[in-house]
C-alpha cells in the first residue's frame, strides 16, 4: 500500500496542475465545478497524506517530483486530466478490494467516488475527444463511452452516472439545479451564476408512471425567465424554454423561411458535426399565434443514426429572432 499511496500523491498533483491551467482558459472559465474540483482534489491528498502517516509514522515524501507538460489546446489538457483522474481511480479500486478493514474500506470507497465524480463531470459537461491518447481498460468504460463519436446525446446528457449515490436527496437537488444553471449557459450562452437570482423554484411530475419521473426547475433572473426538465434516473436534460423580457421586438419578425435558416445555423453551431445528422421533416408544421399574428414557429428535425433514434423540436421567436424552446423526444 506504501507506494500506491506515494502513486496516488503524485498523480493527484499533476491533477491540481491540470485543473489550474484548465481553469485560467477563457475556454472553460465559465464552468465553475472546476474550483470545486479543485478543493475536493486538495483534501484528498491531505487525507492520503495523513493515513500515510498515521499507518507508516513517516511524512509522505515526494523524492521525484510530478512532471507534466501542459498543452496550448485546453482540450488535451482535459484528456490528460482524465488520464490522471482514470490512473487514480484505478489504483484506489485495487486498494479498496485488497483490504477488507471496514475504515480502510470506507476511506477508499470515499476516494473512488470523488474521483468517479470528477471524471463524471469532466466527460458530460465538456464530451472529450475520440481520439484520446489513452486506451480504457477500466469496467467504467461502458458507463463512461469515452469512445462514443455521439456527440447529439451527450450535448442533452449534462451529467448522467447509474453508479453515483443520491440516498440524500438534497444533494441530489443540488446537483440537478446545478445541471439546469449549466445547460441554460450552453443552450442559451446565458450565465445564470453572474445574473441575479430573483426567483427560483422545481416541481416533480410523474406522468402517471413513476419510470417517467422528472424534474422542471424554473429561474426568473431581472431580464430572463427559464424552464429545465431533468429525467429523474438519467438526468438527462430533454426540455428548455427562455423567455427574454429584455429584447424589444423586430420589426419585421421573421418569416417561416427566414425562422427556419436561423435554427439552421443555430444547430450548426451548438451540435457542429452532429448536424449533419439532423434532417428538417418538412411534414411538420406547427406555429403559435398571439392576436392573430405568428408569435413563433417550432420545426422538428429527426435524427439518423444506427445507435440513437429521437428527434428535436426548435422554437424560435419570430419578433426577437431568439431560439425559445428546444425539446428532445
Amino acid at each position: 500500500m506504501k507506494d500506491d499511496l506515494i502513486f496516488i500523491v503524485q498523480e493527484c498533483i499533476c491533477i491540481d496542475f491540470l485543473i489550474n491551467a484548465i481553469m485560467t482558459s477563457n475556454i472553460y472559465k465559465h464552468l465553475n465545478f472546476f474550483s470545486d474540483l479543485k478543493k475536493e482534489n486538495l483534501k484528498n491528498i491531505k487525507v492520503i497524506c495523513n493515513l500515510y502517516k498515521r499507518t507508516y509514522n513517516d511524512d509522505l515524501l515526494i523524492k521525484d517530483t510530478p512532471s507534466i507538460k501542459l498543452d496550448r489546446n485546453p482540450q488535451n489538457n482535459l484528456n490528460t486530466l482524465l488520464e490522471y483522474s482514470l490512473n487514480v481511480l484505478t489504483r484506489v479500486d485495487v486498494l479498496k478490494k485488497q483490504y477488507s478493514n471496514s475504515c480502510y474500506n470506507k476511506l477508499f470507497q470515499g476516494l473512488y467516488n470523488s474521483y468517479f465524480d470528477l471524471i463524471s463531470y469532466i466527460h458530460c459537461f465538456c464530451p472529450l475527444s475520440s481520439n484520446n491518447s489513452f486506451n480504457l481498460k477500466s469496467e467504467k468504460s461502458d458507463i463512461l463511452s469515452l469512445n462514443s463519436n455521439n456527440h447529439f446525446s451527450t450535448f442533452f446528457n449534462i451529467l448522467s452516472s447509474p453508479t453515483l449515490d443520491f440516498s440524500n436527496k438534497e444533494n441530489k437537488i443540488e446537483l440537478i439545479r446545478d445541471i439546469c444553471i449549466e445547460a441554460i449557459y450552453i443552450f442559451f450562452d446565458y450565465y445564470l451564476v453572474e445574473n441575479l437570482i430573483i426567483d427560483e423554484y422545481y416541481e416533480i411530475f410523474f406522468e402517471n408512471n413513476p419510470e417517467n419521473k422528472f424534474y422542471q426547475f424554473f429561474f426568473k433572473s431581472n431580464d430572463r425567465s427559464f424552464k429545465v426538465r431533468v429525467y429523474d434516473k438519467s438526468l438527462i436534460v430533454f426540455y428548455i424554454y427562455q423567455v427574454n423580457e429584455s429584447i424589444l421586438s423586430i420589426s419585421p419578425p421573421l418569416n417561416k423561411v427566414d425562422s427556419k435558416l436561423a435554427v439552421d445555423m443555430y444547430l450548426e453551431e451548438k451540435f457542429k458535426g452532429e448536424f449533419n445528422n439532423l434532417f428538417y421533416d418538412e411534414n411538420y408544421i406547427n406555429s403559435s399565434y398571439y392576436k392573430n399574428n405568428i408569435e413563433s414557429y417550432k420545426f422538428k428535425y429527426n435524427y439518423n443514426n444506427r445507435n440513437i433514434e429521437k428527434c428535436l423540436y426548435v422554437s424560435i421567436d419570430v419578433n426577437s429572432r431568439i431560439i425559445q424552446e428546444i425539446y428532445l423526444i
